[in-house]
């Protein structure tokens, strides 16, 4: 099972694969093992490895897109909301210009083009929304203070107009949907998860779904009361966020989100896993889910360190 991720940006291109024995067939290595996952890089020792198969780089968030190997129609947009959901990250809520057709599947990302200094940037950024609204769009984004593209986005106000291209990625809920869906994200690593949720809970549904979020602190947990209203209303859907780095007060789970991941997902038949947010957390999963016993079947990633 192959998973391509943000083609349009240096983008990595990962896969999850069955290991058997060395091949350098297209590029493509497994190897013998036995009982364990090893991702990007380490030494395989498992029954599948993780495997970072071409020159592509993915995020959730930001990252320079050169040469891109692939182009799909362009769009004009303009703002029409935004907000900040803390003290370092913003909502932001865009729609075609003059109606222009803006279909995309949950989990995908947009390019989009800035001019800055007479140059044109261009970043690629997960959807953070489901396509059931017509034309329009949500972004979820965190700011870099030193950096070029993410100020400028930060003083658009409502009105403004951004041009960009898409939709690109193969980060995608599957369909129908798996008996157990497991979504893990960190960060704005949740962007293209509620963009799956979102599609799943706009008609009743009663398959088992859980999400496990990790943050560092309460403020982080971005879309909280969105989740939170999930959870009332559909007894299947299961929110869990955990944080790294608690203030006084805190009740919940704390530790890093991986620490979640033996403790709600063992022994779930018919699981499909969807994970996004930083290196180190995606490839720890990636050997939790090994050493529970699932196979190659079991996951979708994305990483955006």
């Amino acid at each position: 099972m192959r998973h391509f991720f943000n083609l349009a940006a240096h983008y990595e291109e990962a896969s999850v694969i069955a290991s058997s024995s060395f091949s350098k067939n297209g590029g493509a290595r497994t190897q013998n093992a036995t009982s364990a996952i090893s991702c990007a890089g380490s030494a395989p020792s498992g029954r599948f490895e993780c495997r970072i198969r071409a020159c592509f780089k993915q995020g959730c968030q930001a990252q320079d897109a050169q040469d891109d190997p692939v182009k799909d129609s362009q769009h004009i947009a303009y703002l029409r909301n935004v907000w900040y959901t803390n003290d370092r990250t913003k909502h932001f809520e865009f729609e075609t210009l003059n109606g222009s057709e803006f279909e995309y599947q949950p989990g995908q990302f947009i390019s989009m083009d800035v001019r800055i200094d007479g140059e044109v940037c261009a970043r690629s950024y997960s959807v953070a929304s489901s396509p059931h609204r017509d034309n329009r769009f949500d972004l979820c984004l965190n700011i870099v203070p030193h950096g070029l593209v993410s100020p400028w986005l930060f003083h658009l106000k409502p009105g403004d107009q951004i041009q960009f291209s898409g939709p690109f990625g193969l980060f995608t809920l599957r369909q129908p949907l798996d008996p157990v869906s497991a979504f893990i994200a960190t960060g704005t690593g949740i962007a293209p998860i509620r963009a799956m949720l979102q599609y799943i809970y706009q008609e009743p549904n009663t398959a088992e779904v859980w999400l496990l979020f990790g943050v560092r602190k309460e403020a982080d947990i971005l879309y909280r009361s969105e989740f939170e209203k999930m959870a009332r209303e559909n007894p299947s859907f299961h929110f869990v966020p955990t944080l790294s780095r608690p203030e006084p007060g805190w009740t919940g789970h704390t530790g890093y989100v991986q620490k979640q991941v033996p403790k709600y997902l063992t022994g779930k038949l018919g699981l499909h896993a969807y994970v996004c947010g930083l290196k180190k957390m995606v490839n720890d999963v990636c050997q939790q889910l090994g050493a529970m016993g699932y196979d190659e079947t079991a996951l979708s990633f994305e990483k955006y360190d």
